[in-house]
Protein backbone atom coordinates (compact mmCIF):
# COMPACT_ATOMS: atom_id res chain seq x y z
CA UNK A 1 0.00 0.00 0.00
CA UNK A 2 2.87 2.55 0.77
CA UNK A 3 4.26 1.83 -2.82
CA UNK A 4 1.36 3.55 -4.09
CA UNK A 5 1.89 6.67 -2.45
CA UNK A 6 -1.25 6.87 -0.32
CA UNK A 7 -1.21 8.79 2.76
CA UNK A 8 -1.79 6.70 6.04
CA UNK A 9 -5.40 9.05 6.35
CA UNK A 10 -6.80 7.49 3.12
CA UNK A 11 -5.28 4.20 3.93
CA UNK A 12 -7.22 4.15 7.50
CA UNK A 13 -10.74 5.85 5.62
CA UNK A 14 -10.28 2.86 2.94
CA UNK A 15 -9.79 -0.14 5.28
CA UNK A 16 -12.75 1.37 7.69
CA UNK A 17 -14.78 1.51 4.59
CA UNK A 18 -14.54 -1.64 2.93
CA UNK A 19 -14.80 -3.14 6.98
CA UNK A 20 -18.15 -1.37 7.02
CA UNK A 21 -18.80 -2.84 3.55
CA UNK A 22 -18.18 -6.17 4.49
CA UNK A 23 -20.13 -6.10 7.74
CA UNK A 24 -22.92 -4.90 5.89
CA UNK A 25 -23.14 -7.43 3.22
CA UNK A 26 -22.66 -5.30 0.23
CA UNK A 27 -19.50 -5.32 -1.15
CA UNK A 28 -17.23 -7.29 -3.18
CA UNK A 29 -13.87 -8.27 -2.26
CA UNK A 30 -11.67 -6.01 -4.25
CA UNK A 31 -8.32 -5.06 -5.37
CA UNK A 32 -6.97 -1.34 -3.70
CA UNK A 33 -7.49 0.51 -7.16
CA UNK A 34 -9.77 0.40 -9.68
CA UNK A 35 -9.49 1.94 -12.77
CA UNK A 36 -11.53 4.46 -14.64
CA UNK A 37 -11.61 1.66 -17.77
CA UNK A 38 -12.87 -1.02 -15.46
CA UNK A 39 -15.76 1.26 -13.49
CA UNK A 40 -18.26 -1.13 -15.35
CA UNK A 41 -16.43 -4.31 -13.11
CA UNK A 42 -18.85 -4.36 -10.18
CA UNK A 43 -18.02 -3.30 -6.55
CA UNK A 44 -21.62 -3.81 -5.20
CA UNK A 45 -23.28 -7.09 -5.00
CA UNK A 46 -26.39 -7.51 -7.16
CA UNK A 47 -28.21 -8.55 -4.30
CA UNK A 48 -27.56 -5.09 -2.71
CA UNK A 49 -27.48 -2.80 -5.41
CA UNK A 50 -30.93 -1.45 -5.07
CA UNK A 51 -30.36 -1.35 -1.22
CA UNK A 52 -31.74 -4.53 -0.51
CA UNK A 53 -29.22 -4.51 2.26
CA UNK A 54 -29.88 -1.40 3.77
CA UNK A 55 -31.38 0.12 6.59
CA UNK A 56 -31.32 4.05 6.49
CA UNK A 57 -32.33 5.47 3.69
CA UNK A 58 -32.61 9.05 1.87
CA UNK A 59 -35.66 10.06 -0.24
CA UNK A 60 -34.80 13.10 -2.44
CA UNK A 61 -38.14 15.00 -2.45
CA UNK A 62 -37.06 18.51 -4.17
CA UNK A 63 -33.62 19.79 -5.11
CA UNK A 64 -34.93 23.22 -6.74
CA UNK A 65 -32.31 23.42 -9.97
CA UNK A 66 -32.44 21.92 -13.39
CA UNK A 67 -30.61 18.74 -14.79
CA UNK A 68 -26.75 19.93 -14.81
CA UNK A 69 -27.43 21.00 -11.23
CA UNK A 70 -29.69 18.66 -9.70
CA UNK A 71 -27.24 15.87 -11.06
CA UNK A 72 -24.49 17.81 -8.81
CA UNK A 73 -26.12 17.88 -5.94
CA UNK A 74 -27.08 13.78 -6.40
CA UNK A 75 -23.87 12.83 -6.72
CA UNK A 76 -22.85 14.47 -3.27
CA UNK A 77 -25.15 12.88 -1.83
CA UNK A 78 -24.69 9.50 -2.97
CA UNK A 79 -20.73 10.32 -2.24
CA UNK A 80 -22.15 11.20 1.47
CA UNK A 81 -23.79 7.80 1.30
CA UNK A 82 -20.22 6.04 -0.05
CA UNK A 83 -18.82 6.96 3.19
CA UNK A 84 -21.62 7.06 5.86
CA UNK A 85 -22.99 3.81 4.69
CA UNK A 86 -27.07 4.84 3.56
CA UNK A 87 -28.57 4.31 0.61
CA UNK A 88 -30.21 7.23 -1.65
CA UNK A 89 -33.60 6.17 -3.39
CA UNK A 90 -33.22 7.27 -7.15
CA UNK A 91 -35.75 10.80 -7.21
CA UNK A 92 -38.13 11.55 -9.82
CA UNK A 93 -37.56 13.71 -12.42
CA UNK A 94 -40.18 16.10 -14.35
CA UNK A 95 -38.78 18.77 -16.71
CA UNK A 96 -35.69 18.06 -15.78
CA UNK A 97 -36.55 19.30 -12.41
CA UNK A 98 -36.81 16.83 -8.76
CA UNK A 99 -39.95 18.64 -7.40
CA UNK A 100 -41.69 18.44 -4.52
CA UNK A 101 -44.95 18.55 -6.76
CA UNK A 102 -43.91 15.51 -8.95
CA UNK A 103 -41.54 13.66 -6.28
CA UNK A 104 -43.18 10.12 -5.72
CA UNK A 105 -45.04 8.26 -8.56
CA UNK A 106 -48.77 9.20 -7.27
CA UNK A 107 -48.03 12.65 -8.62
CA UNK A 108 -47.90 11.49 -11.53
CA UNK A 109 -50.53 9.17 -11.75
CA UNK A 110 -52.94 11.21 -10.47
CA UNK A 111 -52.37 13.46 -13.09
CA UNK A 112 -52.63 10.74 -15.50
CA UNK A 113 -48.41 10.89 -16.21
CA UNK A 114 -46.46 8.83 -17.09
CA UNK A 115 -44.09 8.42 -14.46
CA UNK A 116 -40.53 9.35 -14.85
CA UNK A 117 -37.46 7.95 -12.60
CA UNK A 118 -34.21 8.92 -12.16
CA UNK A 119 -33.04 6.32 -15.08
CA UNK A 120 -35.34 8.14 -17.92
CA UNK A 121 -32.54 10.92 -17.48
CA UNK A 122 -29.42 9.50 -16.44
CA UNK A 123 -27.89 5.64 -17.16
CA UNK A 124 -28.50 4.78 -12.94
CA UNK A 125 -27.04 0.90 -13.43
CA UNK A 126 -23.92 2.42 -14.09
CA UNK A 127 -23.14 3.81 -10.76
CA UNK A 128 -24.86 0.89 -9.19
CA UNK A 129 -21.58 -0.86 -9.69
CA UNK A 130 -20.29 1.56 -7.51
CA UNK A 131 -22.96 2.31 -5.21
CA UNK A 132 -26.00 0.93 -4.25
CA UNK A 133 -28.95 2.87 -5.40
CA UNK A 134 -32.38 2.19 -4.59
CA UNK A 135 -35.59 2.03 -7.15
CA UNK A 136 -38.46 3.93 -5.09
CA UNK A 137 -40.02 0.05 -5.23
CA UNK A 138 -37.32 -1.22 -3.37
CA UNK A 139 -37.47 1.02 -0.90
CA UNK A 140 -41.26 0.98 -0.67
CA UNK A 141 -41.33 -3.29 -0.13
CA UNK A 142 -38.54 -2.07 3.08
CA UNK A 143 -40.84 0.32 4.83
CA UNK A 144 -43.74 -1.30 4.34
CA UNK A 145 -46.13 -0.74 7.07
CA UNK A 146 -50.16 -1.99 7.24
CA UNK A 147 -52.40 0.92 9.16
CA UNK A 148 -55.67 -0.38 10.53
CA UNK A 149 -57.80 2.40 12.12
CA UNK A 150 -59.82 3.51 9.65
CA UNK A 151 -57.43 3.37 7.15
CA UNK A 152 -56.85 -0.23 6.64
CA UNK A 153 -54.20 0.26 3.64
CA UNK A 154 -50.79 -0.74 3.24
CA UNK A 155 -48.35 2.42 2.98
CA UNK A 156 -44.24 3.05 2.68
CA UNK A 157 -42.98 5.23 6.07
CA UNK A 158 -40.86 7.85 5.64
CA UNK A 159 -39.55 8.48 9.55
CA UNK A 160 -38.81 12.20 9.34
CA UNK A 161 -39.26 14.39 6.47
CA UNK A 162 -36.45 17.18 6.81
CA UNK A 163 -36.79 20.42 6.05
CA UNK A 164 -33.02 22.49 5.91
CA UNK A 165 -32.67 26.14 7.23
CA UNK A 166 -30.36 28.20 4.78
CA UNK A 167 -31.61 31.45 6.25
CA UNK A 168 -29.39 32.31 8.86
CA UNK A 169 -31.37 30.89 11.76
CA UNK A 170 -29.14 28.49 13.60
CA UNK A 171 -30.94 25.31 14.31
CA UNK A 172 -29.50 23.02 17.05
CA UNK A 173 -30.72 20.42 19.29
CA UNK A 174 -27.95 21.73 22.05
CA UNK A 175 -25.09 19.97 20.48
CA UNK A 176 -26.15 18.95 16.91
CA UNK A 177 -27.23 21.56 14.10
CA UNK A 178 -31.25 19.56 13.61
CA UNK A 179 -33.79 19.13 15.88
CA UNK A 180 -37.31 18.47 16.03
CA UNK A 181 -39.58 21.05 14.33
CA UNK A 182 -42.97 18.83 14.52
CA UNK A 183 -45.35 22.34 13.87
CA UNK A 184 -48.02 23.50 11.63
CA UNK A 185 -45.51 26.50 10.24
CA UNK A 186 -43.00 24.03 9.42
CA UNK A 187 -45.54 21.31 8.12
CA UNK A 188 -47.44 23.76 5.72
CA UNK A 189 -43.97 24.72 4.32
CA UNK A 190 -42.63 21.64 3.42
CA UNK A 191 -45.55 18.57 3.45
CA UNK A 192 -47.54 17.62 0.29
CA UNK A 193 -51.24 18.78 0.45
CA UNK A 194 -53.63 16.70 -1.65
CA UNK A 195 -55.99 18.00 -4.64
CA UNK A 196 -58.27 19.72 -1.95
CA UNK A 197 -55.28 21.40 -0.56
CA UNK A 198 -54.96 19.89 2.68
CA UNK A 199 -52.56 17.88 4.37
CA UNK A 200 -53.63 14.48 5.22
CA UNK A 201 -53.37 12.85 9.03
CA UNK A 202 -53.27 8.73 9.64
CA UNK A 203 -53.19 6.73 12.31
CA UNK A 204 -55.00 9.10 14.57
CA UNK A 205 -52.41 11.90 13.81
CA UNK A 206 -49.26 9.54 14.18
CA UNK A 207 -48.81 9.77 10.33
CA UNK A 208 -48.94 12.40 7.97
CA UNK A 209 -49.42 11.47 3.89
CA UNK A 210 -47.24 12.57 1.06
CA UNK A 211 -49.36 10.26 -0.67
CA UNK A 212 -52.27 7.85 -0.34
CA UNK A 213 -49.25 5.35 0.03
CA UNK A 214 -46.26 6.96 1.44
CA UNK A 215 -46.38 8.13 4.90
CA UNK A 216 -44.49 10.36 7.07
CA UNK A 217 -44.23 10.09 10.76
CA UNK A 218 -42.05 13.39 12.03
CA UNK A 219 -40.18 16.25 10.85
CA UNK A 220 -36.80 16.83 11.41
CA UNK A 221 -34.86 20.73 10.64
CA UNK A 222 -31.35 20.76 9.74
CA UNK A 223 -29.14 23.48 9.73
CA UNK A 224 -28.31 23.77 5.91
CA UNK A 225 -25.16 26.10 6.48
CA UNK A 226 -23.13 24.83 9.06
CA UNK A 227 -23.77 20.99 6.98
CA UNK A 228 -22.51 22.94 4.11
CA UNK A 229 -19.06 23.33 6.06
CA UNK A 230 -15.48 21.10 5.70
CA UNK A 231 -16.99 20.28 9.66
CA UNK A 232 -19.38 17.22 8.38
CA UNK A 233 -18.53 13.74 8.63
CA UNK A 234 -19.87 10.54 8.57
CA UNK A 235 -20.81 10.89 12.67
CA UNK A 236 -23.26 13.49 11.78
CA UNK A 237 -25.38 10.88 9.33
CA UNK A 238 -24.84 8.38 11.76
CA UNK A 239 -26.37 10.89 14.88
CA UNK A 240 -28.46 12.32 12.55
CA UNK A 241 -30.19 8.70 11.81
CA UNK A 242 -30.00 7.73 15.22
CA UNK A 243 -31.73 10.86 16.54
CA UNK A 244 -34.74 10.48 14.67
CA UNK A 245 -34.76 6.51 15.52
CA UNK A 246 -34.70 7.26 19.12
CA UNK A 247 -37.56 9.67 18.41
CA UNK A 248 -39.93 7.31 16.44
CA UNK A 249 -42.92 5.01 17.41
CA UNK A 250 -41.19 2.04 15.38
CA UNK A 251 -37.10 1.69 15.97
CA UNK A 252 -36.80 -1.54 14.38
CA UNK A 253 -38.39 -0.28 10.59
CA UNK A 254 -35.85 0.97 8.45
CA UNK A 255 -35.07 4.58 9.19
CA UNK A 256 -35.68 7.00 5.85
CA UNK A 257 -35.31 10.67 5.92
CA UNK A 258 -37.15 12.36 3.58
CA UNK A 259 -35.26 16.09 2.08
CA UNK A 260 -38.08 18.40 1.43
CA UNK A 261 -35.71 21.43 0.37
CA UNK A 262 -32.50 20.11 -0.28
CA UNK A 263 -29.93 21.85 -2.37
CA UNK A 264 -26.67 20.93 -3.85
CA UNK A 265 -24.72 23.63 -1.53
CA UNK A 266 -25.90 20.95 1.23
CA UNK A 267 -22.62 18.48 2.45
CA UNK A 268 -20.83 19.70 -0.48
CA UNK A 269 -17.53 20.10 1.29
CA UNK A 270 -18.56 16.48 2.90
CA UNK A 271 -18.86 15.39 -0.75
CA UNK A 272 -15.25 16.70 -2.36
CA UNK A 273 -13.17 15.52 0.89
CA UNK A 274 -15.10 11.70 0.32
CA UNK A 275 -14.59 12.16 -3.89
CA UNK A 276 -10.78 12.86 -2.93
CA UNK A 277 -10.22 10.62 -0.25
CA UNK A 278 -11.71 7.70 -2.95
CA UNK A 279 -9.78 8.91 -5.92
CA UNK A 280 -7.19 6.20 -5.17
CA UNK A 281 -9.06 3.73 -5.24
CA UNK A 282 -10.64 4.09 -8.78
CA UNK A 283 -8.03 6.31 -11.06
CA UNK A 284 -10.49 9.20 -10.98
CA UNK A 285 -11.24 12.48 -9.18
CA UNK A 286 -14.59 12.20 -9.33
CA UNK A 287 -15.69 8.41 -9.97
CA UNK A 288 -19.33 9.23 -9.42
CA UNK A 289 -19.60 11.81 -12.29
CA UNK A 290 -17.29 9.91 -14.78
CA UNK A 291 -19.94 7.06 -14.57
CA UNK A 292 -23.40 8.68 -14.18
CA UNK A 293 -23.91 9.42 -17.73
CA UNK A 294 -26.53 10.28 -20.16
CA UNK A 295 -29.77 7.82 -20.01
CA UNK A 296 -30.49 4.64 -23.12
CA UNK A 297 -33.12 6.71 -23.81
CA UNK A 298 -31.24 9.94 -24.63
CA UNK A 299 -29.19 8.58 -26.80
CA UNK A 300 -32.01 6.59 -28.59
CA UNK A 301 -33.61 9.72 -28.90
CA UNK A 302 -30.61 11.15 -30.61
CA UNK A 303 -30.41 8.58 -32.61
CA UNK A 304 -33.77 8.38 -34.12
CA UNK A 305 -33.02 12.27 -34.90
CA UNK A 306 -29.71 11.95 -36.83
CA UNK A 307 -31.75 9.04 -38.86
CA UNK A 308 -34.86 10.94 -39.75
CA UNK A 309 -33.76 14.30 -39.78
CA UNK A 310 -30.20 14.05 -40.42
CA UNK A 311 -29.39 11.50 -43.04
CA UNK A 312 -28.00 8.77 -41.13
CA UNK A 313 -24.62 9.30 -39.39
CA UNK A 314 -23.53 12.67 -41.21
CA UNK A 315 -20.49 14.83 -39.93
CA UNK A 316 -22.32 17.85 -38.11
CA UNK A 317 -21.15 20.43 -35.49
CA UNK A 318 -23.68 20.74 -32.99
CA UNK A 319 -23.81 25.13 -31.91
CA UNK A 320 -25.36 25.80 -28.42
CA UNK A 321 -26.79 29.49 -27.74
CA UNK A 322 -28.12 30.19 -24.41
CA UNK A 323 -30.21 33.50 -24.43
CA UNK A 324 -32.65 33.28 -21.45
CA UNK A 325 -30.12 33.15 -18.24
CA UNK A 326 -28.52 36.56 -19.76
CA UNK A 327 -31.56 38.28 -20.50
CA UNK A 328 -33.13 37.12 -17.12
CA UNK A 329 -29.94 38.78 -15.60
CA UNK A 330 -29.45 42.26 -17.05
CA UNK A 331 -33.52 42.86 -18.25
CA UNK A 332 -34.21 45.24 -14.85
CA UNK A 333 -31.76 47.29 -15.99
CA UNK A 334 -31.80 47.27 -19.87
CA UNK A 335 -35.45 48.09 -20.17
CA UNK A 336 -34.37 49.01 -24.23
CA UNK A 337 -32.86 45.89 -24.83
CA UNK A 338 -30.00 47.43 -26.26
CA UNK A 339 -27.61 46.06 -23.95
CA UNK A 340 -29.12 42.33 -24.47
CA UNK A 341 -29.56 42.93 -28.06
CA UNK A 342 -25.51 43.70 -28.39
CA UNK A 343 -24.35 40.68 -25.85
CA UNK A 344 -26.80 38.14 -28.06
CA UNK A 345 -24.98 39.61 -31.23
CA UNK A 346 -21.37 39.37 -29.97
CA UNK A 347 -21.69 35.80 -28.36
CA UNK A 348 -23.70 34.77 -32.17
CA UNK A 349 -20.78 36.31 -33.87
CA UNK A 350 -18.15 34.38 -31.50
CA UNK A 351 -19.86 31.02 -31.96
CA UNK A 352 -20.01 32.05 -35.61
CA UNK A 353 -15.99 32.02 -35.41
CA UNK A 354 -15.35 29.01 -33.86
CA UNK A 355 -17.20 26.97 -36.34
CA UNK A 356 -15.33 28.66 -39.40
CA UNK A 357 -11.95 27.78 -37.36
CA UNK A 358 -13.39 23.93 -37.94
CA UNK A 359 -14.54 24.05 -41.04
CA UNK A 360 -11.04 25.51 -42.00
CA UNK A 361 -9.22 22.82 -40.14
CA UNK A 362 -11.35 20.58 -42.13
CA UNK A 363 -11.44 21.10 -45.81
CA UNK A 364 -12.46 18.43 -46.81
CA UNK A 365 -15.69 17.61 -44.25
CA UNK A 366 -19.38 19.03 -45.58
CA UNK A 367 -20.16 20.12 -41.86
CA UNK A 368 -24.07 20.14 -41.26
CA UNK A 369 -25.66 21.85 -38.10
CA UNK A 370 -27.71 21.18 -35.24
CA UNK A 371 -28.70 24.08 -33.08
CA UNK A 372 -29.57 23.95 -29.14
CA UNK A 373 -31.18 26.82 -27.94
CA UNK A 374 -33.27 27.81 -25.40
CA UNK A 375 -35.35 30.10 -28.12
CA UNK A 376 -37.04 26.91 -28.92
CA UNK A 377 -38.95 24.46 -27.41
CA UNK A 378 -40.36 25.98 -24.51
CA UNK A 379 -36.61 26.29 -23.45
CA UNK A 380 -37.34 29.05 -20.97
CA UNK A 381 -40.29 27.33 -19.33
CA UNK A 382 -37.71 27.67 -16.20
CA UNK A 383 -38.79 31.10 -14.78
CA UNK A 384 -37.10 33.09 -17.44
CA UNK A 385 -39.66 35.46 -19.47
CA UNK A 386 -39.20 38.88 -21.37
CA UNK A 387 -40.57 41.40 -19.76
CA UNK A 388 -42.12 44.37 -21.99
CA UNK A 389 -42.08 44.58 -26.17
CA UNK A 390 -38.72 45.22 -26.44
CA UNK A 391 -36.77 42.60 -24.77
CA UNK A 392 -39.78 40.05 -26.58
CA UNK A 393 -38.24 42.10 -30.37
CA UNK A 394 -34.37 40.75 -29.38
CA UNK A 395 -35.38 37.28 -28.73
CA UNK A 396 -37.17 37.23 -31.93
CA UNK A 397 -33.99 39.14 -33.49
CA UNK A 398 -31.71 36.52 -31.87
CA UNK A 399 -33.55 33.46 -33.54
CA UNK A 400 -33.15 35.16 -36.69
CA UNK A 401 -29.55 36.21 -36.63
CA UNK A 402 -28.74 32.33 -35.21
CA UNK A 403 -30.41 30.85 -37.90
CA UNK A 404 -28.12 33.23 -40.45
CA UNK A 405 -25.26 31.84 -39.40
CA UNK A 406 -26.16 28.83 -39.49
CA UNK A 407 -28.44 28.26 -42.05
CA UNK A 408 -30.09 24.70 -42.74
CA UNK A 409 -29.79 23.41 -39.21
CA UNK A 410 -31.40 20.94 -37.67
CA UNK A 411 -33.65 21.98 -34.80
CA UNK A 412 -35.36 19.88 -32.59
CA UNK A 413 -39.37 20.20 -32.65
CA UNK A 414 -40.48 19.03 -29.50
CA UNK A 415 -44.29 18.12 -30.69
CA UNK A 416 -43.04 15.99 -33.56
CA UNK A 417 -39.59 14.41 -33.08
CA UNK A 418 -40.01 13.22 -29.62
CA UNK A 419 -41.01 9.48 -29.14
CA UNK A 420 -42.21 7.79 -25.87
CA UNK A 421 -42.01 11.03 -23.79
CA UNK A 422 -45.06 10.57 -22.34
CA UNK A 423 -45.93 14.01 -20.83
CA UNK A 424 -42.49 15.26 -20.18
CA UNK A 425 -41.65 17.01 -23.56
CA UNK A 426 -40.07 19.83 -22.15
CA UNK A 427 -37.42 17.27 -20.76
CA UNK A 428 -36.75 15.14 -23.20
CA UNK A 429 -36.28 18.08 -25.66
CA UNK A 430 -33.34 19.31 -23.01
CA UNK A 431 -31.90 15.53 -22.85
CA UNK A 432 -31.92 15.21 -26.35
CA UNK A 433 -30.58 18.52 -27.05
CA UNK A 434 -28.18 17.30 -24.42
CA UNK A 435 -27.27 13.98 -26.30
CA UNK A 436 -27.15 15.61 -29.90
CA UNK A 437 -24.85 17.94 -28.98
CA UNK A 438 -22.50 14.51 -27.15
CA UNK A 439 -22.74 12.90 -30.29
CA UNK A 440 -21.50 15.75 -32.58
CA UNK A 441 -18.40 15.20 -34.37
CA UNK A 442 -18.04 18.77 -32.94
CA UNK A 443 -19.55 20.92 -30.40
CA UNK A 444 -19.51 25.09 -30.14
CA UNK A 445 -21.14 26.43 -27.13
CA UNK A 446 -21.33 29.26 -24.78
CA UNK A 447 -19.89 28.50 -21.25
CA UNK A 448 -22.96 27.59 -19.20
CA UNK A 449 -24.14 24.29 -17.52
CA UNK A 450 -24.97 22.78 -20.18
CA UNK A 451 -22.16 23.06 -22.11
CA UNK A 452 -20.20 21.68 -18.94
CA UNK A 453 -22.63 18.67 -18.93
CA UNK A 454 -21.93 18.21 -22.89
CA UNK A 455 -17.81 18.64 -21.84
CA UNK A 456 -18.13 15.71 -18.74
CA UNK A 457 -20.12 13.23 -20.82
CA UNK A 458 -18.06 13.67 -24.59
CA UNK A 459 -14.79 13.53 -21.99
CA UNK A 460 -16.21 10.22 -20.51
CA UNK A 461 -16.53 8.43 -23.69
CA UNK A 462 -13.07 9.93 -25.09
CA UNK A 463 -14.85 12.37 -27.60
CA UNK A 464 -13.13 15.59 -29.04
CA UNK A 465 -13.33 18.54 -26.53
CA UNK A 466 -15.92 21.30 -26.70
CA UNK A 467 -15.19 24.34 -28.24
CA UNK A 468 -15.90 27.17 -25.20
CA UNK A 469 -16.55 30.94 -25.75
CA UNK A 470 -17.14 32.94 -22.94
CA UNK A 471 -19.93 34.97 -23.87
CA UNK A 472 -19.67 36.94 -20.57
CA UNK A 473 -22.22 39.62 -19.31
CA UNK A 474 -21.94 42.34 -16.94
CA UNK A 475 -25.18 43.43 -15.24
CA UNK A 476 -23.11 46.64 -14.23
CA UNK A 477 -22.56 47.52 -17.76
CA UNK A 478 -26.09 46.76 -18.80
CA UNK A 479 -26.97 49.45 -16.02
CA UNK A 480 -24.76 52.00 -17.00
CA UNK A 481 -25.28 50.89 -20.85
CA UNK A 482 -22.18 50.04 -21.17
CA UNK A 483 -21.38 48.04 -24.24
CA UNK A 484 -17.97 47.15 -24.65
CA UNK A 485 -17.47 43.08 -25.27
CA UNK A 486 -16.19 41.17 -23.50
CA UNK A 487 -17.20 43.18 -20.35
CA UNK A 488 -13.83 44.34 -18.13
CA UNK A 489 -16.58 43.57 -15.26
CA UNK A 490 -18.24 40.24 -15.88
Amino acid sequence: MGGRGRSDATQSFAVGWLTLAVLLGCITAVGESLPVEQAAAPMVRAECSHGQCANEFIVLLDMWERLVNFRSGLIHMMYASMDAGFVVVAPFVHQTKVSRMFSLPHHFLERRMKVTPLDTYFDVDTVRHIVPVADFEDWAGRTKKFLRGNEWRVVSVVSALVKFGYSGITISNGTEPYAWCDDADVENDVGIRNRRGQIEHLDAGKYRALTKHVVYERIVCVDGRTVSGESITKEHFRKLFQFVRDGVSDPDMPITLAFGNYRKEAYVEYAYRTAKTLAPKFNSKNILSDSLGLSKLAYTQADRFIESKMGGSPAYIAVHFRAGKTMDRVQTSDFSGEYFKQWGEWCLRQLHEEVQKIQREHPDTNFSFYVATDLLNDGMRGGEAPRGLAIAAVLKALHENLFSYFPGAATLDSNTDLHDVGADTMGMASLTDLSMSVKATHFVSQLDSFSKMVGWERQRLNLSPSHIRGCAHSIQDARERRYDFPPARA
